[in-house]
């Protein structure tokens, strides 16, 4: 919330508890087979209504979140719904922060650059789409960035000897016992940072099963045909952790992208997915 909209938000504030929950539902429709058994299989769609027995949760889910939460999905898909989101969490926060703004009181945050880069049309934006842009940022972001800071702990107290290296450098750069917090001005200097960066989301890919792509049209690869439509996805622990391509992959070890490649973050792992 202060990322996207410069506020501080509790835990237990109505708002932020009305996105949590609607993020949890929405995760159920993203991982629970049986909650989404249609995506897997299309032709399900095709079904007489009456036999389309997830149909009718679907619809009371984007009853009760999409239309007043707003969680994140395709805005192109919703913007023929949306009119009746005006009451949206995500609208009544932009609306609050543009209030700020007009008196003078609104902290830097993402919104309050985006909004007037929009106004001058430095990139097209539609007003409908506005609310989901800053939703993405806030239920996508903060989740994967949980995740992912969580696992880093849990490598740190694994493998507690590149916590000492780091802590090394980092003294180096903001003082003993830290004197001050690195910023993104330090990064060039703390190279082995950033390498546990990368090294985190390789080591505990944070959507280990992949995301699965359809292909629109038909392939072909190593032989194998494969017509459009047909669905793949990837094993993002068995890549994550494969000998041929990584030196002990079980080990935790930042070292392994101190290389060309430090500064790429797309290079050396897999948790942004495989492309489109």
């Amino acid at each position: 919330m202060s990322v996207a909209f410069g506020r501080r938000a509790s835990i237990d504030g109505p708002e932020l508890k009305a996105i949590l929950k609607a993020v949890a539902g929405l995760g159920e429709y993203l991982f629970n087979l049986m909650k989404n058994l249609c995506d897997a299989f299309p032709w399900l769609a095709k079904l007489p209504k009456p036999l389309q027995w997830w149909k009718q949760a679907g619809e009371a889910y984007f009853k009760n979140a999409i239309l007043y939460c707003a969680p994140i999905l395709p805005s192109l898909v919703l913007v023929n719904y949306l009119p009746a989101n005006n009451n949206s969490i995500y609208k009544r926060e932009l609306d609050k922060l543009l209030e700020k703004t007009d008196n003078g009181t609104a902290r830097p945050c993402f919104a309050v650059d985006v909004v007037p880069a929009a106004a001058k049309k430095e990139f097209q934006i539609g007003e409908h789409e506005k609310p989901f842009v800053f939703s993405t940022l806030l239920e996508a972001g903060s989740d994967t960035s949980r995740n992912a800071i969580a696992q880093m702990i849990a490598a740190a107290a694994v493998y507690p000897a590149w916590v000492q290296k780091a802590r090394v450098y980092l003294d180096e750069v903001c003082g003993a016992n830290a004197e001050r917090l690195p910023s993104l001005a330090d990064r060039e200097k703390l190279p082995y940072i950033t390498a546990a960066v990368k090294e985190t989301l390789r080591w505990r890919p944070f959507i280990q099963t992949g995301v699965p792509h359809m292909l629109t049209q038909d392939d072909e690869y190593e032989g194998y045909r494969f017509p459009a439509g047909t669905q793949f996805t990837w094993n993002a622990y068995a890549l994550a952790l494969n000998e041929n391509d990584y030196k002990d992959p079980v080990v935790f070890m930042p070292e392994r992208f101190l290389n060309g490649d430090l500064n790429n973050p797309l290079k050396g792992h897999w948790s942004f997915g495989t492309g489109t």
